[in-house]
């Protein structure tokens, strides 16, 4: 006979399970006890052995059928496995069932999150449309208990109005594990010869920031045609995990796409790489790692980053010919303070605790 499942975890991006998956275990949750949702496209995502999983199929590209599709998943594996909590990133859908089944709820918020003026997401823009301040049900960051990654984090979701005493800093848990020797991202191998430059994408589109998303865009093809004429550089795209922007029809001898995982993305990192992004949580983690960042932005950027910018002194640059000269180290590269972004590691979370020494 199986164990009963205690935990499922659930998120559409492979590094947030995998992290969670880390803090459960750390815990002493038995392998054994934990159910992954594991999502479409998410079918070579590594699990340990006994971990248990139900794969969605990929039945449609329509995202509010899938959505629907996955709120009966929840809710059918929540009445069939009855787990004492669940482990995931912020959605209404948890929220629903959670007044049904009454199990406790600890969500996972793995990105930067900086300026809370900015309303990300469904539940948020509900709450600002019907003018409901600090509503419990609405808020994304108001769970039985919240795991995040840094003090910049906690402030954020003081402000969002979630209680103190349900936060818990975790630290980038990944930070704590040894990068393995360098490895081939997408049969692309690393050359000491030319100097890479990774552009790092922001899913504007994904939270309705359409101008942003176009802004983007519009960058990174002047860059690439800026770039083409210098023989010793090469650009590659390393998208957010939630940005569903077709880049191929920029791919070409000049510029690549990066699709592999974030820990081996990591391994492939030089330091003769300089990375590019508006920005980005995994940028901070790679100057965490010693890698050059250049923060660039347009007017339309400003509008949601400038704030930001201020308050972490974080300097960006507008202008290509300043950033082509920049790359080419004919102008120096801003120094950032990391301290404010990242908190040490400790993934104690006294949930996890108790439920793995209950029956």
């Amino acid at each position: 006979m199986k164990p009963k499942i205690k935990i499922i975890i659930s998120s559409s991006t492979d590094e947030d399970v995998l992290e969670m998956l880390d803090i459960s275990l750390s815990n002493g949750i038995a392998q054994e006890s934990i159910l992954v949702i594991t999502h479409s496209g998410q079918e070579k995502l590594k699990t340990p052995d006994k971990v248990r999983r139900v794969m969605e199929p990929r039945f449609t590209k329509n995202k509010y059928l899938i959505k629907t599709y996955r709120l009966f998943l929840f809710g059918y594996l929540l009445l069939t496995t009855k787990p004492q909590c669940i482990f995931t990133n912020s959605s209404l859908t948890y929220k629903a069932w959670q007044k049904i089944f009454n199990f406790k709820h600890i969500t996972y918020h793995r990105a930067l999150l900086l300026d809370p003026n900015h309303k990300f997401g469904f539940s948020e823009k509900l709450c600002a449309l019907l003018k409901l301040k600090n509503n419990d049900f609405l808020n994304p960051y108001h769970s039985d208990t919240v795991v995040t990654i840094g003090d910049c984090n906690k402030k954020y979701m003081i402000a969002k109005g979630t209680p103190e005493k349900n936060i818990i800093l975790v630290g980038p848990t990944w930070l704590e594990k040894p990068i393995s020797s360098p490895e081939t991202a997408n049969n692309i191998t690393p050359s000491m010869e030319t100097r890479r430059v990774i552009f790092i994408t922001q899913a504007f589109e994904h939270h309705g920031y359409i101008d942003q998303h176009n802004s983007q865009l519009s960058f990174l093809k002047d860059l690439q045609l800026k770039l083409s004429a210098n023989d010793n550089i090469s650009l590659f795209v390393k998208k957010h995990p939630r940005d569903t922007t077709d880049y191929l029809d920029l791919a070409s001898d000049k510029i690549k796409i990066i699709d592999t995982p974030a820990a081996i993305f990591l391994s492939t990192i030089l330091e003769t790489d300089i990375i590019v992004t508006p920005f980005s949580t995994m940028s901070l983690e790679l100057a965490f790692r010693n890698a050059k960042i250049i923060f660039y932005s347009t007017d339309s950027l400003d509008k949601v980053y400038s704030a930001s910018y201020d308050k972490y002194n974080i300097q960006t640059i507008k202008d290509l010919d300043t950033l082509i000269s920049t790359i080419e180290g004919k102008k120096t590269l801003t120094e950032i303070s990391l301290s404010s972004f990242f908190s040490q590691i400790d993934k104690t979370i006294p949930l996890l605790k108790n439920l793995s020494k209950s029956d």
